[in-house]
């Protein structure tokens, strides 16, 4: 919960450039940790992992009004469709050739980097502010409140309701019941969100299906993270949130949530 609140807190009231360095933070541990599910055990390995991780982060920011810089979160997206057939290839013979720790590590970056650089594009008002009548820094919220509770009710209704698993071999205690009491609480989530900013018709009907479509992929960041930490052998990413796992457990469901609500919401602007 201090973590949540802090983090709150910088998006609502630290400028973009400074909420960029907390999320860059953020991002490097997690990186420290994903180096470890990669294979990295030397700490030397780990140091200059995230150093390549930092220096992509600054190089972004760096060049953060180049239109370029778009095709990083882009390649981020062309990852998580791939990670889908990856889960269910694993799920179904936990046959997936990913053994080089070069190559898992440069899939770390693939979803770190376009994760902290949608945050960041969504935090400046370069997208989807203007029509959703807000600020950058109320998307970002409305992002963070979307995956937190959809999480939470997943985890409940899962709990109560949960019989069938959703993918057995990757994360046994997820199940469809789960996932759909996740996509009925983000539904709920993006209705008030519409009438609260009074959104016009065509682009909350759009909204509403962006908001379903982000936390769906939500759900896939979290079963990729748990399957590669099931290849690696490890049950947490990290130790650094007692009774809570590693940093990289806290946002695997945002790793892939957020590059898909940036581009849905610049493909929204485009249409609209």
């Amino acid at each position: 919960m201090i973590f949540a609140g802090l983090i709150i807190s910088a998006v609502i009231f630290l400028p973009t450039m400074l909420l960029a360095l907390v999320l860059a933070i953020i991002t490097c541990v997690a990186a420290w940790e994903w180096a470890a599910c990669a294979g990295f055990g030397a700490n030397s390995h780990k140091i200059l992992y995230v150093s390549v991780i930092l220096l992509c982060l600054v190089a972004c920011l760096k060049f953060l009004d180049n239109q370029w810089t778009i095709l990083i979160i882009y390649c981020g997206l062309v990852w998580w469709c791939i990670a889908m057939f990856l889960v269910m290839r694993y799920q179904t013979n936990k046959n997936i050739n990913l053994s080089s720790s070069l190559l898992k590590a440069m899939i770390g970056g693939v979803i770190l980097v376009p994760s902290w650089l949608s945050l960041i594009l969504i935090h400046s008002g370069k997208s989807g502010a203007a029509l959703a009548n807000t600020s950058g820094a109320g998307l970002v919220l409305f992002l963070f409140f979307l995956i937190w509770l959809a999480d939470s009710a997943a985890y409940f209704s899962g709990k109560k309701f949960g019989s069938k698993r959703l993918a057995s071999n990757v994360s046994p205690g997820k199940s469809w019941e789960g996932v759909f009491g996740a996509l009925s609480m983000s539904f709920l989530v993006g209705v008030s969100y519409v009438f609260y900013s009074e959104m016009q018709f065509t682009y909350a009907i759009l909204f509403l299906v962006l908001v379903l479509l982000t936390v769906s992929f939500s759900i896939l960041g979290d079963l990729v993270e748990s399957m590669f930490k099931r290849m690696a052998g490890i049950k947490d990413s990290g130790h650094i949130l007692p009774g809570h796992g590693g940093v990289l457990d806290r946002i695997d469901s945002l790793t892939s949530a957020a590059p898909v609500f940036f581009a849905g919401l610049c493909a929204m602007e485009r249409v609209l």
